[in-house]
């Protein structure tokens, strides 16, 4: 009699140790069910931030997104840039969970000390994406470079973000300013504050 994979894992996991990164095991019945193969998937750890506030929230960016994020920022230099954030809101434990990130439309402008974020096909991907993912995900928010390492939220952010957090229709969003150094969150609760 074959081992069961449940119970190798586990034996793995009590004598080596928990993995450093999630892992996600599937396993499909083969062709003739009589078997399953299993694939393994391994996710790296997220970068957790925390806001400051009359509310805490804890916001999670998986890592293929951050390094979406980073790798958008080299690319533009000293030109700020920005782009759309994909995720899903738990609003019970005031957390944002951050999967996916989508460059900005078309229509966005970008200058060394300025991004605003264009709007052109923005609701027709976000509704693509929502869909897709069986009401899963969607669009929590948006995030823009600071270059020059400022990581607070200037006069022209504050615009912007009041603009776009009307799209969320009263639901919380998220704000991510990227510098080289860090990573800055700011939530709007919207109507649950």
């Amino acid at each position: 009699m074959q081992p069961n994979v449940y119970s190798i894992m586990i034996r793995l996991i009590i004598e080596k140790g928990s993995p450093e990164n999630g892992e996600l095991w599937i396993g499909l019945l083969d062709d003739f069910n009589m078997g399953i193969r299993w694939t393994r998937h391994i996710q790296e750890q997220s970068t957790i931030l925390k806001t400051s506030g009359n509310n805490e929230w804890e916001i999670r960016i998986l890592q293929e997104a951050q390094n979406k994020i980073t790798e958008d920022a080299i690319k533009w230099g000293n030109v700020e840039t920005g782009g759309v954030l994909i995720g899903r809101i738990f609003l019970n434990r005031r957390s944002i969970t951050i999967a996916r990130v989508f460059d900005a439309p078309v229509d966005s402008k970008r200058s060394a000390f300025s991004f605003v974020l264009g709007t052109k096909d923005l609701k027709k991907e976000i509704t693509k994406i929502f869909e897709k993912s069986g009401g899963v995900l969607t669009y929590v928010g948006t995030w823009h470079s600071h270059p020059y390492g400022a990581g607070e939220a200037s006069g022209t952010d504050r615009d912007s973000y009041a603009k776009i957090k009307a799209l969320r229709l009263g639901a919380p969003s998220v704000f991510l300013i990227w510098t080289p150094s860090r990573l800055n969150a700011i939530v709007d609760e919207g109507k649950i504050s």
